[in-house]
């Protein structure tokens, strides 16, 4: 009897120490399951950890929805064309962490995505502000896949991705190093840059490093179109889909 009770301790011990360890590695986690489809998500993400944010700028259609096939739910990020009246701002919405442990060496953001609807450029930041960035990747209106680099024309097309078909992004940040590696993954091909000095070279490598979204308008010509986020994670720990590797 005193075994049984000692094992059944030991084992509350493990999975206290294995939720603690997952609490303490993801800083940034949601899959939008809990929100209301059709209304605009928790701006304060259910779960562990807590105190991770979402914001969107004002009047940006930021909206979780609803997959007919599968019933899964999604943030829809929608640019609305600019009507020519009043001021023009592109949307953004960010997804905050909370800080990592300063023990932490590599910090790591990943999601699914999947461009539904439109041609209109979209940025992904990943850095403490958009001022303040660590690495940046661009989806072109016209399929193309760009890395920024740290110096004048050092940005880098690494592929071409389609509409059709989900896809996954990863950045890395190597903060002893000060560099960031970013992949794209479509199906079975990856395509990824990998060790980039860091953007802004006066960025702050902080712990809590915001990842954020913006539709790129030239002028106030802007595009409808819509982006769909799902499994947004911010973590110390490397992902299950595994470190960015650079091409061979």
């Amino acid at each position: 009897m005193k075994n049984s009770t000692r094992s059944l301790f030991q084992s509350a011990i493990l999975a206290a120490l294995a939720s603690l360890s997952v609490s303490c590695t993801t800083l940034f986690r949601d899959n939008f399951a809990a929100d209301v489809a059709g209304a605009a998500p928790n701006p304060h993400p259910p779960g562990p950890p807590i105190g991770d944010e979402i914001q969107w700028t004002a009047g940006a259609d930021v909206v979780v929805a609803q997959t007919l096939a599968t019933g899964t739910q999604l943030l829809n990020f929608r640019n609305t064309v600019y009507s020519g009246s009043g001021s023009f701002v592109t949307p953004m919405v960010q997804f905050i962490p909370v800080s990592a442990s300063s023990r932490a060496t590599n910090l790591y953001a990943v999601w699914r995505g999947q461009v539904r609807r439109g041609y209109d450029s979209i940025s992904f930041t990943w850095g403490s502000s958009e001022n303040s960035r660590i690495g940046v990747l661009h989806l072109e209106g016209d399929g193309r896949i760009i890395v920024e680099g740290a110096g004048i024309g050092d940005d880098q097309v690494i592929g071409h991705f389609t509409s059709a078909t989900p896809h996954t992004i990863l950045f890395e940040l190597d903060r002893a190093a000060r560099t960031f590696s970013a992949s794209f993954t479509q199906g079975n091909t990856t395509v990824s840059r990998a060790n980039i000095a860091v953007l802004d070279s006066g960025a702050d490598i902080t712990l809590r490093p915001r990842l954020f979204a913006r539709y790129q308008s030239a002028g106030n010509r802007n595009q409808a179109a819509d982006y769909h986020f799902n499994d947004v994670m911010i973590s110390s720990k490397a992902p299950p889909t595994g470190r960015v590797r650079a091409p061979r």
